[in-house]
């Protein structure tokens, strides 16, 4: 459990996505400081504007990162919101300003191999505890669904999820589609049967050192005896500005969920319909709708830490992603224009 008196937060990155972690670090009474970090001057402005007045009982600072590292400022929690690039190096810079436990936004590298060396490096750090924001599996409408994967008769059996979805980027968030899936089916093994990427490149908001893929995988979820628990067909286009909805399909019934419209829709036959298999759509139940809640990024930041401070781990330790990162670089891999290192961030 941490020491929850004088906690200190830093938060390396102040864009957008840093910005939603300050707002959720400053919901935590624990903290009693946050500092924010950046190499650049006018994101740490815009941070500035964009937090006043929130937190007023947390002390706030601004630091450009270079400056920051030389005063080595004492703190107990790192949230590294920067860049891809480099990471190993980001994060021995923060352990050795006393972080015992460190949250790394996806994808945790560029590459594969970054990937692996970054996990290598925390395996030898023993005191040091881990954690990869593939934060979608905290959402209430998703644990519930799983639940009810879990428990509805018309579901138990083999699922088959499907999305067909526009410009969000296999690297950015392509990543967290294929960890709920393993998630919702508890597998433990993802192999790719088909993959394809998109030859148009999704351009970055970083800059154009940066970018995206689009493309088409399908995918098997094993469990840890092969069996197959869930195929996916993902479809995220590098040219459609849709934001498509999830499909569901099980043995008698499918669940269709539009997070744009935070609804979802049910189509279950009976429980107890004893016609064949053949006999499709037979003894099939009115739709049913219910409210899907897509939370605020910051509600999420906001959980695991005051969870982190009850000594509960509700995201994913480093380690446990290496999983669904392999998937996505041997999707990212069918690339024409790239092959080992990718410009996702």
């Amino acid at each position: 459990m941490i020491n929850n008196k004088n906690m200190k937060v830093l938060v390396l990155g102040a864009g957008r996505m840093g910005i939603r972690h300050c707002l959720g670090v400053l919901g935590v009474r624990e903290v009693t400081e946050l500092l924010i970090a950046d190499i650049n001057a006018s994101a740490l402005s815009n941070a500035e504007e964009q937090l006043k007045g929130k937190g007023e009982k947390t002390k706030v600072s601004y630091h450009i990162w270079e400056e920051l590292k030389k005063n080595s400022p004492s703190i107990d929690i790192a949230i590294i919101a920067a860049t891809a690039g480099n990471r190993i190096n980001t994060c021995k810079e923060v352990i050795a300003m006393g972080a015992k436990h460190i949250l790394v936004e996806k994808p945790l590298g560029q590459s594969m191999k970054q990937v692996t060396e970054l996990s290598d490096f925390f395996d030898s750090q023993k005191e040091i505890s881990a954690y990869v924001n593939l934060n979608m599996r905290l959402y209430s409408s998703y644990q519930k669904l799983k639940k009810d994967l879990q428990t509805f008769p018309q579901l138990k059996g083999k699922l088959s999820f499907s999305i067909n979805t526009g410009t969000i980027g296999i690297g950015a968030n392509g990543i967290h589609y294929i960890d709920l899936i393993k998630y919702l089916s508890d597998a433990v093994e993802i192999k790719i049967k088909y993959a394809s990427i998109d030859e148009t490149l999704i351009p970055s908001g970083r800059g154009p050192s940066f970018g995206d893929f689009g493309g088409t995988a399908i995918m098997e979820y094993l469990s840890p005896e092969q069996t197959i628990l869930a195929t996916a067909q993902l479809t995220l286009s590098s040219t459609s500005t849709v934001l498509g909805p999830w499909e569901i399909t099980g043995p008698n019934g499918r669940i269709h969920i539009d997070e744009f419209e935070q609804v979802r829709r049910n189509k279950l036959r009976k429980a107890d319909s004893t016609l064949p298999v053949q006999r499709y759509a037979g003894d099939y139940l009115p739709i049913e709708e219910e409210h899907f809640e897509v939370p605020f990024l910051n509600q999420l930041t906001e959980e695991w830490l005051k969870e982190l401070i009850k000594g509960k781990s509700i995201l994913p330790k480093l380690k446990e992603s290496l999983v669904v990162h392999r998937a996505m670089f041997e999707w990212l891999e069918k690339s024409s224009t790239h092959k080992a290192e990718f410009p996702i961030t």
